[in-house]
């Protein structure tokens, strides 16, 4: 008899973070009739090209588009499941995940990195949380003990696996010529906007540390207009900078980095991982550019208003300081610098030209960030083995 393995969640970082190790660790320890199915989740941070990318990978069986995976939780879809199988929520919201579940009954199960999965636990026969301190916390909000699994954040296994070593060495003496290595994000409509921004500010870097090497790190979820508009664009009005464009192993260039510069996010994250020091950058004159959480996101895209009430709510959000990274989130302290306001080039880049400078307070975030997260490898292996295991052991559905 097959097992079933449907896994959920969508967007560029959980796909290529979560869905992506946990899916190769299946393939590895599953059975040879395992049959891994993933359902996009309907979500405002995704870019468009996931089909086509998670594709590419040939990891998966079969691929549901967000729209045949609402049709699927609203039972009006039909998908063929083995006798035995799990739904392993991945991303994306957490009654999508549970509906799935309900319509091919089989049980779910939930990697969790924040809290919210607390008031949905009952849908989930296990919870995997991302760390210790999240599992003390799921259990005083009422998740039973017997349901938290600690597997760790598999996106380590992800990092190191993109690496195939492990990361720089935390005592990397200082290089005569300095790596920045600049991140605009992995969807069109945004990376559109924001890499000109960094390119403003690495010429205006470059002005006064011409030596410096400038990494653009492409994702693979852009397409390849895209990609090739801005390289053109890059080429004709910053024609002196020293960069260089990174589509493929973005990791393994992303670990040769003294300094990076991102937008809050999953890179954020990725780049703890590899112990790179970085800066969070938040320009308040692109807010209304970029996704926002929940209904706001959608109101944001009516034509007309929507960038207006984008902006309204942003500047509303912003009114009170909150840290926005990641890493930061977690550590309860700003590790890593966030840099949330109307800067011109030059200002930025005169924060960037300090930082490269003050090698003691990189190396202290090198080794900072990097013990957020030191204790999670393995966890893609520990989540594929329990969700194959709570599949393996359902009996035949009536």
């Amino acid at each position: 008899m097959s097992v079933d393995l449907v896994l959920a969640g969508n967007g560029p970082g959980e796909l290529t973070g979560w869905v992506r190790p946990v899916a190769r660790s299946a393939r590895d320890i599953g059975p040879a009739d395992l049959r891994l199915t993933l359902v996009l989740s309907p979500t405002q941070f995704a870019g468009g090209r996931e089909v086509d990318v998670v594709k590419s990978w040939g990891l998966f069986d079969r691929i549901l588009t967000p729209a045949e995976g609402i049709r699927l939780a609203l039972g009006r879809l039909r998908l063929e499941a083995g006798p035995r199988g799990s739904v392993l929520h991945l991303g994306g919201d957490l009654w999508f995940s549970a509906w799935i579940a309900r319509r091919l009954r089989i049980p779910a199960c939930a990697f969790a990195e924040t809290l919210l999965v607390a008031r949905r636990h009952g849908a989930f026969a296990e919870i995997f949380a991302a760390s210790e301190d999240l599992a003390k916390q799921l259990g005083t909000r009422g998740v039973p003990q017997k349901k938290i699994v600690v597997t760790g954040d598999p996106r380590v296994d992800a990092v190191l696996r993109a690496t195939r070593e492990s990361p720089a060495p935390l005592n990397r003496p200082p290089r005569p010529i300095p790596v920045v290595s600049l991140l605009p994000g992995s969807r069109d409509r945004y990376v559109r906007a924001l890499l000109p921004y960094l390119l403003r500010v690495a010429d205006a870097l470059r002005a006064s540390r011409p030596r410096v090497t400038f990494q653009i790190i492409a994702a693979e979820f852009l397409s390849p207009g895209l990609l090739a508009s801005m390289r053109a664009l890059a080429s004709a009005r910053w024609p002196a900078l020293n960069a260089v464009w990174v589509t493929s192993d973005p990791w393994t260039a992303l670990a040769r980095s003294d300094l990076a510069l991102t937008f809050p996010g999953t890179s954020t994250v990725e780049l703890a991982m590899l112990g790179v020091p970085f800066a969070a950058i938040v320009p308040l004159e692109f807010v209304d550019r970029v996704p926002a959480e929940g209904v706001v996101e959608w109101i944001g895209r009516i034509p007309g208003i929507g960038r207006m009430v984008k902006r309204v709510a942003a500047w509303r959000y912003f009114a009170r300081p909150r840290l926005m990274a990641l890493p930061n989130i977690r550590a309860g302290r700003a590790i890593a610098p966030e840099w949330i306001g109307r800067w011109t080039p030059t200002e930025l880049a005169n924060r960037v030209s300090d930082l490269l400078d003050d090698e003691t307070r990189r190396k202290a975030m090198r080794t900072e960030l990097r013990s957020l997260y030191s204790s999670s490898s393995g966890a893609a292996t520990r989540i594929a083995e329990r969700a194959l295991t709570l599949a393996a052991t359902q009996p035949e559905n009536p």
